[in-house]
């Protein structure tokens, strides 16, 4: 048996997706029924610093008795220009449909996983062409995010309303679906099948493996760290709410932006008006270089923008920083707000862009400031059992019928 599986970012690029994929090959590769793995994506392209990758367009690994091939579109480095982020896309969609017409008679199954739907419409239309079943992984429902930035323009809100019609037919007639936020269901639970699974991001193996080791806080250093790593996009509104608390903490915190995005202009524009002196911006780095970030911390933070939207998403940043005995401040409502309420203990949560309630929450932090082992998140979500369900369940979907 032969899978197929649509994935825009992979290994070794920094995303969710990435690390989402790599973990479910990782548990796919080991189940007897699979022979085959072929995975279309595109090279590195999300961060500036991409191009120091040496990649090959193809590559054929061998795991566990199976084979690994994977084919790699060229693709632009955008630096956040949506114009050339299309481009991009639109060279992984042609290389995927002349890849998948190629090895048409060696597919059995497509698996595609997508934060901005073109992905899962494109997995859905190989599926329907090669005439094999379709498995949607949903990491973000992108009809709703476009109704965010058309606010004020009637031509994009027209697009926003074609798309999320086009995603209620695909999501409603595609053979099975998975998705990251319990938040999506509602969405989601129109196919007609039913055949639907929820499966978080979790936590992965490199910080499992830290949590394990007995490691010893600096709890007492002055200024306190408080730390958020990430894409540093529109989405998070941290130029909307951070230097307003750098500002006011002063020397009493450091505020450290380990990423990328479309918004560390605004950021840095707010920083020089309001001539603020405690923000250090870092560009992205690999994960292994990421724990010493998060380690020499003393808060782990971060936020969403109050658009209703973002009510139903639930940030992977939330399980990577739970591996951590270190506070998380979180600013973010609906169901993000509810899972990490429920979930994550030493957390302290407040409304998006409220600055009032994110000191409050800061102070309560600082006040009686301690660390907490997560145990029981990480055995619950760890990412390693999450990708065996979701590998066996995509297993049973492959032998049904």
């Amino acid at each position: 048996m032969n899978i197929l599986i649509l994935s825009y970012f992979f290994t070794p690029d920094f995303s969710a997706g990435s690390f989402r994929t790599q973990a479910l090959i990782n548990s796919i590769s080991k189940k007897k029924p699979i022979s085959n793995i072929y995975i279309f994506t595109s090279m590195p392209n999300r961060y500036s610093d991409a191009q120091k990758f040496s990649l090959k367009n193809f590559e054929e690994l061998d795991v566990d008795g199976k084979k690994i091939k994977i084919f790699r579109s060229k693709s632009i480095q955008h630096k956040n220009s949506f114009f050339l982020q299309i481009i991009s896309f639109s060279i992984f969609v042609f290389s995927s449909i002349w890849w998948s017409f190629k090895f048409r008679n060696k597919i059995d199954y497509i698996y595609a996983t997508s934060s901005r739907f073109g992905t899962a419409f494109l997995g859905f239309v190989l599926g329907k062409a090669l005439k094999v079943k379709v498995n949607l992984d949903i990491r973000d429902i992108f009809s709703d995010s476009l109704m965010v930035l058309s606010k004020n323009n009637f031509f994009l809100k027209m697009i926003a309303n074609i798309i999320r019609r086009i995603e209620n037919y695909v999501f409603k007639n595609t053979d099975s679906i998975t998705f990251v936020s319990e938040g999506f269901y509602d969405n989601l639970s129109i196919n007609k099948k039913r055949n639907i699974l929820y499966v978080p991001n979790g936590i992965d193996e490199i910080f499992t493996k830290f949590f394990n080791q007995n490691f010893r806080y600096n709890n007492h250093r002055k200024p306190l760290k408080i730390m958020y790593a990430g894409n540093t996009g529109y989405a998070q509104g941290l130029h909307l709410i951070v230097p307003k608390l750098a500002k006011y903490y002063d020397k009493k915190l450091q505020f450290q932006i380990v990423g990328s995005g479309n918004a560390i202009i605004h950021i840095k524009k707010v920083i020089d008006q309001m001539k603020i002196n405690n923000i250090q911006f870092i560009e992205p780095v690999q994960r292994k270089e990421l724990i010493n970030f998060y380690k020499n911390s003393n808060i782990l933070f971060l936020t969403l923008t109050d658009d209703k939207a973002f009510e139903k998403v639930l940030p992977s940043k939330i399980f990577e920083y739970s591996a951590f005995d270190i506070p998380i401040l979180a600013g973010v409502s609906g169901n993000a707000k509810k899972f990490i309420l429920k979930e994550v203990d030493n957390s302290f949560v407040f409304s998006p862009n409220n600055f009032d309630e994110a000191r409050y929450q800061i102070d309560l932090i600082l006040n009686n400031y301690t660390n907490i082992r997560r145990d029981s998140f990480i055995n619950k979500f760890n990412r390693k059992r999450l990708m065996n369900n979701l590998s066996n369940f995509l297993i049973e979907n492959i032998n049904d019928g």
